[in-house]
């Protein structure tokens, strides 16, 4: 996406107008964003839109599946030391 690099003098006229990439603009200039980046941007519809089944899913997955497979791979973990510890004692 290109934007157009501003200098401003210290007046506050326009000195100079150059369109580039944003990283390439110096620190004494302004970024602008051209038509194209205003339509290429997500709209508050589009971020409060309903999800697809399968985004629900995967967040459902990661969100409950996860913790409890992370859990129970610990319990297992924490069976095995303690009938180790147990032998140990014996």
């Amino acid at each position: 996406m290109s934007y157009l690099c501003l200098a401003v003098s210290p007046s506050g006229a326009v000195s100079g107008v150059e369109v580039a990439a944003a990283n390439s603009c110096t620190s004494a200039e302004y970024i602008a964003v051209m038509a194209q980046g205003y339509t290429d941007a997500p709209t508050l519809t589009d971020l409060f839109a309903i999800p697809i089944a399968d985004d629900l899913q995967q967040a459902f997955m990661i969100g409950f599946a996860l913790p409890v497979i992370c859990y129970l791979t610990a319990w297992a973990y924490q069976s095995v030391i303690g009938w180790f510890e147990k032998k140990q004692g014996e």
